[in-house]
């Protein structure tokens, strides 16, 4: 089990490819950076977990909390890890 980004901070929506995206962040002092995540569709991450042998593969989207500017939903992603 793990989350990841709905969609990109802004609204729009996440990536159709395995591709990662930059994230603005800022450190605990204030400096400006980013941060690289891979803010992918449920698809992708389903197709991704199967390739590599897991199964059951469920993905559920949890709204932003709040109107804020930069709020993004969360993606929930569960697989079982096949025994090999």
């Amino acid at each position: 089990m793990f989350s990841t980004l709905a969609h990109r901070v802004g609204g729009a929506p996440a990536r159709p490819e395995a591709t990662a995206t930059e994230i603005p962040a800022r450190t605990p002092d204030g400096v400006v950076v980013s941060m690289r995540r891979w803010v992918l569709s449920a698809s992708v991450w389903a197709t991704a977990l199967e390739q590599a042998g897991f199964t059951g593969v469920r993905t559920d989207v949890l709204p932003a909390a709040g109107n804020r500017e930069h709020a993004a939903g969360t993606l929930l992603v569960t697989a079982l890890c096949a025994a090999g």
